[in-house]
């Protein structure tokens, strides 16, 4: 029987909306505005945590192989979907024309996350990917090692790996480079914070997102206040360290506005159904910006380049998009099933 969490769904999709729409308006605005708008970004921070706790959830009953044949189902299929679709329409329909074979060679076997002049191929936003991967080729080890050492400990070290990793790729000006920048380092110690609090929802049934609202409150001014200010006056260094501010800003901005949903009945459903479509919009967002863009453009010699534009037309079609490329990825995965063994689905 699958179980689901309600607030992992909302995180997502919550997540994944603010994700989309700092996408679509990067750059619209000016000033101010435009560093704030890229808080939205964070979402990612709040993915890669939740990634950590599921993946946490399902480790309880998956030993090593089985888990590789689940992530293989629920993330490459869909990216390898994905990213046959985009090279195959880039040939006929130009969106991004600097990208060609050889990048998307670098998608289908991984490489492109060690190769500064393909990781940004096929959209920007695909780095994620990369990181992702990365975090979970070397999950496993990092349960082994948390079982070995205890909970906090792991925590405390990976936190410590990933700052060392900031000074070092500081120090050394590699953070201008995204195969350093996005590495799975620099989000390691996050990725573990999600693990180690599967273990304490599963063991002590504790449930980080029921904690005090007045310190959700106060971890989300201070989270805000911090990445506003390392984003204003923190330049390069700034840029490198303010993760963690974030996260914590950002995931307690979330926690807050799933329990005041509690009132709000559709719109927690609706931002909840997002979040089970959440990877394929993550994947496809973007090039469903650029076509649209390109159909209007030719077809009514204008860009759909208003705010209501944007967020009306553009995010409901790439919505719809998702869902149904959700959809393919359910049949695809369904034909697979027989290769896989069961096991329960914690969302």
């Amino acid at each position: 029987m699958k179980t689901r969490i309600e607030f992992i769904d909302f995180a997502k999709g919550f997540a994944m909306l603010s994700i989309v729409l700092f996408h679509y308006f990067q750059h619209f605005f000016v000033g101010l505005l435009d560093k704030a708008i890229t808080f939205g970004g964070s979402g990612v921070h709040l993915f890669i945590f939740i990634s950590g706790f599921g993946l946490g959830l399902s480790s309880q009953s998956l030993s090593n192989i089985p888990f590789y044949k689940r992530r293989f189902t629920k993330i490459i299929i869909p990216y390898y979907s994905y990213i046959t679709f985009i090279f195959i329409l880039n040939n006929y329909i130009s969106i991004y024309p600097k990208d060609g074979l050889y990048a998307f060679l670098g998608h289908i076997f991984l490489f492109k996350m060690f190769d500064e002049s393909i990781i940004g191929s096929y959209g920007t936003h695909l780095w994620f990917l990369s990181t992702i991967f990365q975090l979970y080729l070397v999950f496993p080890l990092l349960i082994k090692f948390k079982n070995k050492i205890g909970d906090i400990p792991f925590i405390k070290l990976s936190f410590a790996v990933s700052l060392i990793y900031w000074v070092i790729i500081n120090i050394l000006n590699l953070d201008k480079l995204l195969v350093f920048s996005n590495s799975g380092l620099q989000f390691l110690w996050e990725f573990c914070i999600g693990i180690v609090l599967s273990d304490f929802y599963l063991k002590k049934e504790f449930k980080f997102w029921e904690i005090n609202r007045t310190y959700l409150l106060i971890f989300m001014v201070l989270g805000i206040i911090l990445t506003g200010y390392l984003a204003v006056y923190g330049k390069r260094t700034g840029k490198t360290f303010n993760d963690i501010p974030a996260f914590f800003g950002y995931t307690s901005m979330v926690i807050l506005f799933f329990r005041i949903s509690n009132k709000l009945a559709l719109i927690r459903n609706i931002i909840s159904k997002i979040g089970r479509i959440s990877f394929e919009l993550y994947l496809s967002h973007m090039v469903i910006f650029y076509f649209l863009n390109i159909i209007f453009s030719h077809y009514f010699s204008t860009q759909v380049s208003s705010i209501l534009g944007r967020l009306f037309l553009f995010l409901p079609i790439s919505i719809f998009f998702a869902y149904l490329f959700n959809l393919l990825n359910k049949k695809i995965i369904v034909k697979l099933q027989p290769y896989l063994k069961q096991s329960v689905n914690f969302g």
